[in-house]
Formats: C-alpha cells, sequence, structure tokens
C-alpha cells in the first residue's frame, strides 16, 4: 500500500486547524464520572521520582572520571554530571546523534546490556587532545565511519569510564562492568523493546573550552532488582572514604616501630655528686625491690609492671595500665 503524504495544502490545513482549536494535541481533562484506563504497572510511572542513591553515584563517579582523564590526557579537565531523565528506549535511540561511538555495557551480575554512548565530535575531541592536539581539528563527521586510531583511543577512554563506574557503583551494589561490543548504528543496539523505559544519565565533558555530553543508558529492567537501593537513603560517600583512610591508615600504623624503656627509678644528684662518681658507686633510686616500675612508649608512661627474668632474659611482666592506675587514684 503507498505511503500516504500530506499535500502543501492538507498541512496548511491542520496547522490552522490546531492554532484555530478544532484539532486537539493533548489529552483533554476527565470530566466528572469519567471512567479511564489507569496502568499502574506502566514502568515510566513506577521509576518516576528522584533517586538518590544513583545521584550520589553519578557524582562519585564524575569525580573519578575527572581524575582519571585528566591524567591520561595530561591537562586538567572537566567532567560533571547533568542530571537523570527516565523516558522510553525508543524516544532515546532517535536522539542519538549519527554518527556515534555506542558501546553495549555487561553489569554483572545483572542481566541485559547499559549503553555508553559518545558522538563523533566527542570522539575527534578526545583523540586529538590523546595526540597532543588542542582540539581545534574539524573533521566531517557525515558519511564516515570510526578510523581505527579513533575506535582505539575511544576503547581506552570507555574501559577507562568502566573500571571508574565500577569503583562508583561499589558501595551500593558491586557489579563488573565490561565492554561487550561497540557499534555506530543505534539499529544495531537495541538492547531493549522500543517500548521499554529506560534510565539516562547524562555527564558533561570539557577540555579547554571544548566538550558535549556524554551519555549512560540503564534498561529498567537492568536496575529493577536493586530499585529498592536506588530509591533508599543516600550513601555517605564521606563515611565510606573515611573508613578506607582509617583501614589504611591503621594498616600502616601497625608496622611502625615504637621506643620502649623500662624506668627502673630516678634519683636526684647534685652536679657535685655527679662529677664525683666513680666505677662501682651505688646509686640508690628511691624504689623497693617489690614496687612496680614504668614502662614507657616513645618517652610517654603507658604501664606498670615488674621486672622479670624469662628464659635467661631480662623482661617486663605488666601489671596494670598508667590510665587505670589514674582511675583507681
Amino acid at each position: 500500500m503507498p505511503e500516504k503524504i500530506l499535500s502543501q495544502d492538507e498541512i496548511n490545513a491542520l496547522l490552522t486547524g490546531i492554532s484555530g482549536g478544532e484539532v486537539k494535541t493533548e489529552m483533554e481533562p476527565a470530566s466528572p464520572g469519567e471512567v479511564r484506563s489507569f496502568d499502574l504497572a506502566g514502568q515510566e510511572r513506577i521509576i518516576r521520582g528522584r533517586m538518590p542513591t544513583l545521584d550520589t553515584v553519578n557524582d562519585r563517579f564524575a569525580k573519578l572520571f575527572q581524575a582519571t582523564i585528566s591524567t591520561l590526557l595530561r591537562k586538567p579537565v572537566d567532567f560533571t554530571s547533568k542530571g537523570v531523565s527516565v523516558r522510553k528506549f525508543g524516544e532515546f535511540v532517535r536522539i542519538i546523534p549519527l554518527p556515534s561511538s555506542i558501546n553495549l555495557i555487561k553489569m554483572e551480575p545483572m542481566r541485559g546490556h547499559a549503553l555508553l554512548i559518545l558522538d563523533a565530535q566527542m570522539v575527534y575531541l578526545i583523540v586529538d587532545h590523546f595526540l597532543g592536539g588542542k582540539g581545534q581539528t574539524h573533521v566531517k563527521t557525515e558519511g564516515r565511519d570510526f578510523s581505527p586510531v579513533e575506535q582505539r583511543f575511544t576503547q581506552i577512554t570507555v574501559n577507562a569510564m568502566l573500571q571508574d563506574l565500577q569503583k562508583a557503583w561499589t558501595p551500593v551494589h558491586p557489579m563488573t562492568f565490561s565492554l561487550a561490543r561497540s557499534e555506530m548504528n543505534p539499529a544495531s543496539a537495541m538492547v531493549v523493546p522500543a517500548t521499554e523505559a529506560v534510565v539516562v544519565v547524562t555527564f558533561r565533558l570539557e577540555i579547554e573550552g571544548q566538550g558535549g555530553d556524554i551519555s549512560f543508558c540503564l534498561p529498567y529492567p537492568t536496575i529493577e532488582p536493586i530499585r529498592d537501593k536506588l530509591y533508599g537513603a543516600v550513601q555517605n560517600d564521606q563515611v565510606q572514604m573515611d573508613k578506607q583512610w582509617m583501614d589504611q591508615f591503621k594498616a600502616e600504623l601497625d608496622g611502625c616501630h615504637a621506643s620502649v624503656t623500662v624506668e627502673l627509678g630516678t634519683a636526684i644528684l647534685s652536679v657535685q655528686e655527679t662529677i664525683d662518681l666513680n666505677v662501682g658507686d651505688v646509686i640508690v633510686l628511691g624504689k623497693n625491690v617489690d614496687d612496680d616500675v614504668v614502662l614507657k612508649v616513645e618517652g610517654r608512661p603507658k604501664f606498670f609492671g615488674k621486672p622479670r627474668v624469662s628464659r635467661g632474659n631480662l623482661a617486663f611482666q605488666i601489671t596494670s595500665t598508667v590510665q587505670d592506675d589514674a582511675d583507681s587514684k
């Protein structure tokens, strides 16, 4: 059956009808008593609203990747999260620029694939800076595939992003991110049906005043098993970092050496008495044989105890701590 194409007169009549109100472009409000269908299980309705934990993950990833890409390119780079949107997958595919680097991402043990998308201008910009340029190269994007060099540097960038995504998601739900394959045609990257709901996270990459957007598309069936975590309490990134720092600091501290001395007693001598000391002289320390003596760590009193002999070696038996002794008084 031949496709029906509107004539110019029909188009003008349609536009006139819309402006005049004869043609309705939006659903009218329900009249009192009118019954309309309402899909309570619709995925778009289920995942509407803010997902605070996902926002935290995105911010954590942005900080990690900003440091990573700045190191790779050896120049300052700004990488920020622009926000999260929910839409039909078919709608999202239609706005993907052509050509683009469309990367199918496996998030094990989650099922399905996510999409990580860099448009052509972003690919050319990153490659140019990788090769020491200043992003001033103008390349015609239409009608050409990415060269092997461009594909290789894009893969390096994507793999670096996946490593940081994995780190960012670990406090919420540990997953292994890996690149399944790369495509240029959206038709070859239909990871879910066009009517399926997807969560699209948009990031902005800026290099010396030039940049563009990078999109991370998460199909609802992929994140549905951890939906409660994404809507739950926000993961405290600072607490997580503090705990990791404290664990590392404790591990390093355990290997440090400290000076330990046992003070058998003290005596006060005048300068003249000190000058008159000779070999064989006895200094009275003001301690009885049964009195506790002090063990000092780095010069600070820490324990009380008794001098002992163990296996032919001089030893010290701890009887109490300095703090315990002070508390008892």
